[in-house]
């Protein structure tokens, strides 16, 4: 599509989701008070840490210890220079879009090239521990199993996405640089400016969590979700919100499933939750688009990662149920 197409897309979307706001404005502000409750009640309180954590850790040395001795197992198995396992390892343990934050505030600073940066994008971008054991499994579906089961197979697809995206743009002259890269001693952030990064990092998802929230209620009220309801059946109907919001996804197929956790249900999730959903990707985009990272590679990777959770929870599935 051409850009003037874009604009013209964009410009009638934007007329539409300010036409219901003007419509229907007190389910609007019901969705968004709904969106900020969620954000200060889970979400902040569950990131905030992890976000102040790793401002500090940055500009600690950390990152220069963990190039040295993650060199030989980064390279070898993803391609990249030892500081990539510093992102792997909070991406893996913090939560998007967290892991987003930390690959691009690696290529701001050098420790990564942009290829290398791409890499890692694809694969350290993922859900946390805690929303897959906490508020899905024990939380939403009081289910600890498809918590344990989600988790398998959402970082096992992970790691399966890094393997394969090694390939992508590889130079074995680049592979044999990147195990000699020497890293670089990152600007540490005092205490008050950690505590200040991390609150305007958590204002900004707050407000994509706000946006999203009101996002799907204008799906629910415009009876969008109820046709593709009974046109496809309840998977693609929680499929459609979780590709627009992964939590309400989530919330969407425990109610309608009736807590029934066949092996649809409990793939689907773990799929949903794989490709983070709109919101998300929005989050990470604000991260990504101060570096010179390519968002097509950024989805790409989602994608992936979403295919492979879909075929490994279908073989792993016996496993655990």
């Amino acid at each position: 599509m051409t850009k003037k197409t874009n604009r013209i897309i964009i410009t009638c979307l934007v007329l539409l989701f300010n036409l219901f706001i003007l419509m229907f404005p007190r389910d609007m502000v019901a969705a968004a008070r709904h969106g900020i409750n969620l954000w200060l009640s889970s979400v902040f309180p569950a990131l905030f840490p992890f976000v102040f954590g790793v401002n500090m850790l940055m500009g600690t040395g950390v990152v220069g210890y963990a190039g040295r001795k993650l060199t030989p197992v980064m390279t070898r198995l993803f391609g990249v220079p030892g500081a990539g396992g510093f992102a792997m390892i909070v991406g893996f343990t913090s939560g998007y879009p967290i892991g987003a934050k930390v690959v691009s505030e690696l290529r701001l600073r050098g420790e990564v090239s942009k290829t290398q940066a791409e890499r890692l994008i694809s694969f350290c971008n993922n859900s946390g521990p805690l929303f897959i054991l906490g508020t899905v499994g024990a939380s939403i579906f009081a289910n600890l199993q498809l918590g344990y089961f989600i988790l398998s197979t959402h970082y096992g697809a992970a790691l399966v996405t890094g393997l394969l995206f090694k390939y992508y743009k590889y130079d074995r002259r680049e592979h044999f640089a990147s195990r000699h890269q020497p890293t670089h001693q990152m600007e540490a952030l005092t205490f008050g400016d950690s505590v200040i990064r991390g609150v305007q990092t958590m204002l900004a998802i707050g407000g994509f969590i706000t946006l999203f929230s009101v996002v799907i209620e204008i799906i629910k009220i415009s009876g969008l979700q109820a046709m593709v309801y009974h046109l496809f059946g309840q998977i693609v109907a929680s499929g459609l919100l979780g590709i627009i919001e992964v939590t309400n996804g989530t919330k969407y197929l425990a109610d309608i499933s009736g807590g029934v956790m066949g092996r649809p249900t409990a793939v689907t999730i773990a799929s949903i939750i794989s490709f983070a959903g709109l919101s998300i990707h929005a989050q990470s985009l604000s991260f990504i688009s101060k570096t010179d990272i390519n968002p097509q590679v950024y989805f790409l990777g989602k994608l992936v990662h979403a295919g492979i959770t879909l075929l490994l929870g279908i073989g792993l599935y016996p496993l655990f149920f």
